[in-house]
């Protein structure tokens, strides 16, 4: 029987039965001190298991965005040569309309200078026929030159300041100016005509326009005309409250 009075007895004994150490290590720390050694390595295993298993998925994710960044970088790329194709294409679209405009502009006088044309061939015809006029001779279209005489009056008046030069201007490009007389009284009149195949508001407005201006020049009246293949009720409207007498001619119309 071992005895044990004070603490270095214990001490003693414990030295002198070393087996006897688990044992009391047991009785003094409990299970789960003696095992805090165990778990702590275990925990360590895992931790390092997980950084690696960590390590491996940043890597991979690394990997990814690499990939990302070329893969944006490529499509950067893609859509800067889109836009530059848009461009391009933008630049065609806006040359091609160009040319279109100035082929209908080119078109609409190939159409105009025809309809002008048709027009001057049947000029007196249509006026001796539609305004009651005997005797009708043209002074000025687009096709034939006004005549001196006629000139001499616009420069007079100008000069005179019975008009303005711009006015002048204006009457020296109308389509087609008439001379001739009514059949009924004989009186001798004056015509200016506005040709389109189309007639518009600006024709009317003209007509009116340079139909005054050569009344303030001759001592005779002047009328005012348009002549076109097609007018539209607003423009029937315009005409008839300035006084401006609208002749359609069919074979104009397109």
């Amino acid at each position: 029987m071992t005895t044990i009075r004070d603490i270095a007895d214990f001490v003693r004994i414990i030295n002198e039965q070393p087996e006897w150490n688990d044992t009391i290590r047991g009785i003094l720390l409990g299970r789960e001190l003696l095992e805090l050694p165990q778990r702590f390595a275990e925990f360590v295993r895992v931790t390092e298991e997980n950084n690696r298993l960590v390590a491996e998925r940043l890597g991979r994710l690394e990997s990814d965005v690499a990939e990302l960044k070329t893969g944006v970088a490529e499509l950067t790329t893609g859509v800067a040569g889109l836009q530059t194709d848009m461009s391009e294409m933008k630049t065609w679209r806006s040359e091609t309309t160009l040319r279109l405009d100035r082929i209908e502009g080119r078109l609409g006088n190939l159409e105009g200078a025809e309809a002008e044309r048709q027009v001057h061939s049947d000029i007196v015809n249509i006026a001796s026929r539609r305004l009651g006029l005997t005797r009708a001779r043209i002074i000025q279209s687009r096709i034939v030159a006004r005549t001196p005489e006629f000139q001499d009056l616009i420069n007079d008046a100008e000069d005179q300041n019975v008009i303005t030069e711009e006015q002048g201007d204006h009457l020296e490009r109308a389509d087609v100016i008439l001379v001739a007389r009514r059949r009924n009284d004989r009186q001798a009149v004056h015509a200016v005509a506005e040709v389109s195949i189309n007639v518009a508001d600006y024709d009317i407005t003209r007509a009116r326009e340079r139909a005054d201006t050569l009344s303030a020049i001759m001592d005779t009246p002047a009328l005012a005309l348009t002549v076109g293949g097609n007018i539209g009720p607003a423009q029937q409207e315009l005409a008839a409250s300035l006084g401006v007498t609208t002749i359609i001619v069919p074979r104009l119309a397109i």
